[in-house]
């Protein structure tokens, strides 16, 4: 219930937070599966790297800030992080996968985490 009350007093929303700031294109364009974006949306490649950081930032999952650097949404990094592990906002939103042995979910078989984006 506390939390809750807190939430509420958050205007911004955990999407809209950022999960790392000030990052140099070539650094956002590293961290980010670019590649997926585009092929989930049938795109080819635009050709110039300022084009594929404004799509990304039309779609906010980046900011821009001064001096040509740039700020990575939550959105954009539980979405497209190739590596959700080495974003300590987005780290926990890891998608999980758990076998069990039986129907029962008692013994567990095996687990394995995806560690990229939900959407690559």
């Amino acid at each position: 219930m506390e939390q809750e009350l807190w939430r509420s007093f958050d205007s911004n929303s955990f999407e809209s937070q950022t999960a790392l700031r000030d990052r140099s294109p070539e650094e956002v364009l590293a961290l980010l599966d670019w590649l997926s974006y585009l092929s989930l949306h049938k795109l080819t490649h635009p050709g110039r790297e300022r084009e594929l950081l404004s799509t990304f930032e039309s779609e906010d999952f980046i900011r821009k800030i001064d001096a040509g650097h740039w700020d990575i949404a939550n959105l954009g990094a539980v979405l497209f992080a190739r590596y959700l592990a080495g974003l300590p906002t987005v780290a926990r939103k890891a998608i999980r996968l758990i076998f069990y042995k039986a129907r029962g979910r008692i013994a567990t078989d095996r687990e394995q985490r995806v560690q990229n984006g939900h959407a690559s």
